[in-house]
């Protein structure tokens, strides 16, 4: 599973303005939708919803890598002026998606957090965002992850084999296995590069 870190920020990030091709500016935008994790830092029971089912969902997983992933203190989302309009006070832990020109905000409450909604959240978020299809995406990538643990598996079994084998007695299968290697070395290089595509989420253009 691909595991992407939280930033932590003290208020919603400040969007940069886009320059036009005429030489005009555009509205400021943010590099990358927003997903906020708002969090005291302790979980609510043992099995916490969010770390224990959202967060390790493999979907979601991949998922984040397509926005700016930060967490806030609830009291800091309080403080925000975009974000505290759409902040219950008495909440304290949930998900907050901003869109990249900030005027789409939409909150995840405990009410509401279900793997099923935040990935469903994650998807119009991100196809307002980006060209490519977000699940189609996902889909790709899952492949190529399919892929890393085939290679890993092949890699184990040429171990076990090559432990079978000596220097002596075995030259032509020793070489043999020095060859599968390298060419697991290579497929996965180009694993790593069409992984690395995948999820750099082409923008779409934005409008002036």
């Amino acid at each position: 599973m691909l595991n992407k870190t939280w930033g932590s920020v003290e208020q919603l990030p400040a969007g940069e303005s886009e320059a036009a091709k005429d030489g005009t500016s555009k509205a400021r935008l943010l590099p990358k939708p927003v997903l906020i994790y708002v969090t005291d830092g302790t979980e609510s029971s043992p099995f916490d919803k969010i770390e224990k089912v959202v967060l390790i969902d493999e979907k979601v997983s991949i998922g984040m890598w397509a926005f700016e992933t930060v967490k806030m203190a609830p009291d800091k989302v309080r403080k925000d002026k975009i974000l505290s309009a759409q902040w219950e006070e008495d909440q304290d832990r949930g998900f907050i998606f901003v869109s990249r020109d900030t005027k789409t905000i939409e909150v995840i409450d405990m009410k509401r957090m279900s793997t099923k909604t935040v990935f469903e959240t994650m998807t119009t978020f991100a196809n307002a965002a980006y060209k490519s299809d977000f699940e189609t995406t996902l889909k790709d990538v899952l492949k190529v992850l399919t892929e890393f643990d085939k290679i890993n598996n092949k890699r184990r079994r040429l171990t076990n084999k090559e432990a079978t084998l000596t220097a002596e007695n075995d030259k032509e299968a020793l070489e043999d296995v020095a060859l599968e290697r390298q060419a697991l070395d290579a497929l996965e290089t180009e694993m790593n590069a069409k992984r690395d595509k995948l999820l750099k989420f082409e923008l779409k253009e934005t409008k002036a």
